[in-house]
Order: C-alpha cells, then structure tokens, then sequence
C-alpha cells in the first residue's frame, strides 16, 4: 500500500502494536520502540502512524515497520502472514503453502490462488492419487482423506 503524506510530526510513542512476528511467528505486544515515531495525515485527514519496533523474544529480534491506522496496524513489513500448524505436513506440500501464504500477504491473490493448486497438486502427488487431471486427482483422494487437527483435508 502507498500513504500519501499531507504532513507529519514527530511524536513520543504511545501506540499500542498487536502483531504475530513475521519472522517467528509468535503473536505479541511490540513494545520495543526503535528511535521516534511519525504521526502523519491521508488526504482524507485522518491521523496515522508509523514506526519501527522489535520483536521481543530474544530468539528473533526482528526488526518490524508498521503503519497504524485507526487503532489497527494496517500495514507492516515484513507483512504478517496467516499461521498454521504445519505439523506431520510433508515438506514438498507446507513449501508450497507457505509460498501461497506470503503471496497472499502480499496482497498477490492470484498468484496466491496458483500456489494453493500448486500445494494441491503437490498432496495429490504424496497421496498417490493418480488422474489425467487436478479435478481427476483430487476425486481418486476420495478414499484417502485424512483428518489434520479438526481439519478434514482432500
């Protein structure tokens, strides 16, 4: 996303930033302010802002950019991305996946939408399930379904 800036301050920070790390992926208060944060205004008057923080466990320290906008982090980088258990998860098909999912943060939808058939096609290929096509492939899991925490998956 591109903000446009009317005009900025400097201020003293006292925004609250609510995020799952990027990079560990443990959800957290960012409370580490690095140097001072922007408050700036849209072309649309309404009051934003912007900073830089770090993620508090000792393991990661990731550096993290954040735009927030109504109480709401709107924006950061590296963006955050939608978590999952990749548990008993066979490499070739969580690769996959996760590639879908940062194309997704991103806001990459459609490449997004080629790497979930990607990941499809790629547990068709673990399962064994044979067919001319992906229709075809996903069809001949029929019998080999599996159940991965709550999720039934094809």
């Amino acid at each position: 996303m591109i903000y446009k800036i009317l005009n900025y301050q400097q201020i003293a920070s006292n925004q609250v930033v609510r995020l799952r790390c990027p990079v560990c992926r443990q959800r957290g208060t960012l409370e580490n302010v690095l140097g001072q944060e922007l408050q700036f205004y849209n072309p649309q008057n309404a009051a934003l802002y912007a900073g830089l923080r770090r993620c508090p466990d000792p393991n990661c320290y990731a550096l993290i950019f954040f735009v927030i906008e109504g109480g709401k982090v709107a924006e950061s980088f590296p963006p955050e991305t939608i978590d999952f258990d990749a548990t008993n998860i066979p490499a070739t098909v969580q690769s996959a996946f996760e590639e879908a999912i940062k194309c997704h943060a991103q806001s990459c939808f459609v490449a997004s939408a080629v790497m979930v058939r990607k990941t499809l096609e790629e547990l068709c290929k673990d399962r064994g399930a044979a067919g001319a096509n992906l229709k075809e492939r996903i069809k001949a899991l029929g019998p080999k379904r599996f159940c991965h925490r709550n999720y039934w998956m094809v």
